[in-house]
């Protein structure tokens, strides 16, 4: 009679759950794993069902929780929010990996780069301040953007008189103070970021906006995905990110000539959101300054909070003249290592948790298209690349309005596709025969 399987909690909101799929896969093997959620999950994710069972916990509230599944060998985590309520678990379960004052840390921004500041992180981290008053706003100088303190570029917390300002580039505090003054919203700005923001779809955990002095990049920004734990530190692949601007308006795709490389540029006024396109690379097709940065930054930060095993996407390596500077660490798995994962026949993880990365893989490139087209008209004008465009970059309607910039998190939506290839060299080829296409 073979024994019992060992018991697995992932937790994550249920918007975050196309970033368990691997994890899923790989694990049920050996777990019966509970999927801890917020609400019910979406009928259209039915990978789900590989778990044992599925636990609907508003709140995510530790002691909720364990007062239904009484015991546990190992949990996992897919939105950074929750890392406390994964630490508190952890340490009733009586498992050894992350603790409180860790997880803290790691689920917020400003905790974060003060810790990396505080404790002389390796690789610099741009400045990043609350501004809580107009002296706060007044001592900043240059050029910055801001951000919240916790959730992803696809997560807004502002509205009404502060509507599009969570992710917004600034060239001065004047220019920001001016457009608070206009909207009648200065004082009303500086007492969010006094007292915090909470939404409950962040479990209600307290969010400010953060001032980043902007860093502009002196070409492709490069960001490592992994896997800390028993083995050590392993990078199976990057994240190339081309950001989009100018140059790609009138470039021109039919050249053979034609390098991503050669059109990065990001002097001009950001778009903060404004990444063309995301790709995966192999670490051979990364500078070894990148990677060394990479290694450096990921060493010191899992030997420093004495992390035990952990996901990661990130940071995202900047680098501006002879300095490197490291933005936006994800302590979880991103949605791009599924990709990934998928395309190379489920194998990611398995050989990550066992230390042996994967020799060779196959990658992947997310990218928006660029086009002098101010509509999708309908169904047949996507004809000729209907075959690589994801299921959810489909439009829902038609004509369907397309912006008069393309990038990934464009609205309205770009154009988007999803290609496969073995490297950089053919995926570049392969977005650009996409582009002469469509164009």
């Amino acid at each position: 009679m073979s024994a019992p399987k060992k018991k697995l909690l992932l937790l994550s909101h249920e918007r975050s759950l196309n970033k368990s799929q691997s994890l899923i896969r790989y694990y049920r093997s050996q777990f019966d794993i509970t999927l801890v959620v917020n609400q019910e999950v979406s009928p259209h994710k039915s990978y789900t069902q590989l778990c044992y069972e599925i636990l609907i916990s508003p709140s995510f509230q530790a002691d909720e929780i364990t007062a239904k599944i009484k015991s546990c060998d190992k949990i996992l985590c897919v939105s950074e929010n929750l890392l406390p309520v994964q630490s508190q678990l952890e340490t009733y379960y009586g498992i050894d990996n992350l603790n409180f004052e860790t997880a803290k840390i790691l689920s917020d921004k400003f905790l974060l780069a003060d810790y990396l500041k505080r404790n002389h992180a390796p690789v610099k981290h741009p400045t990043t301040t609350i501004a809580r008053n107009k002296e706060d706003l007044s001592s900043l100088e240059g050029s910055f953007i801001i951000k919240p303190s916790i959730g992803t570029g696809s997560n807004y917390f502002l509205d009404n008189q502060l509507d599009g300002l969570d992710y917004s580039f600034w060239g001065s505090h004047g220019a920001l103070s001016e457009e608070l003054k206009k909207r009648q919203a200065l004082e009303l700005f500086f007492k969010l970021n006094r007292e915090g923001i909470q939404k409950k779809r962040f479990n209600n955990k307290k969010n400010f906006m953060l001032f980043q002095k902007y860093i502009p990049a002196d070409g492709p920004v490069y960001s490592p995905i992994g896997y800390f734990g028993e083995h050590g530190l392993v990078i199976p692949f990057y994240l190339k990110l081309i950001r989009f601007n100018s140059k790609f308006e009138n470039a021109d795709f039919h050249s053979p000539d034609l390098h991503l490389n050669e059109l990065c540029h990001s002097e001009e006024r950001p778009s903060i959101l404004g990444d063309l396109l995301v790709m995966s690379v192999a670490k051979e097709e990364v500078p070894m300054e990148f990677q060394h940065q990479a290694e450096s930054y990921l060493s010191f930060l899992f030997e420093s909070l004495k992390i035990k095993e952990l996901f990661f996407a990130g940071p995202d390596l900047h680098k501006r003249g002879n300095e490197f500077f490291a933005i936006d660490f994800n302590p979880r798995m991103g949605h791009f290592f599924n990709l990934i994962d998928h395309v190379n026949n489920n194998n990611l993880i398995e050989s990550l948790v066992n230390g042996h990365p994967l020799n060779s893989l196959n990658h992947c490139l997310w990218g928006a298209i660029p086009t002098n087209h101010s509509e999708i008209a309908n169904e047949g004008s996507l004809s000729a690349i209907r075959d690589y465009i994801p299921q959810e970059a489909l439009p829902q309607s038609y004509p369907h309005p397309l912006p008069s910039k393309a990038y990934l998190q464009s609205k309205p939506r770009s154009l988007q596709v999803l290609l496969q290839g073995r490297n950089e060299a053919e995926l570049t080829r392969n977005y650009f025969e996409i582009i002469q296409k469509f164009n």
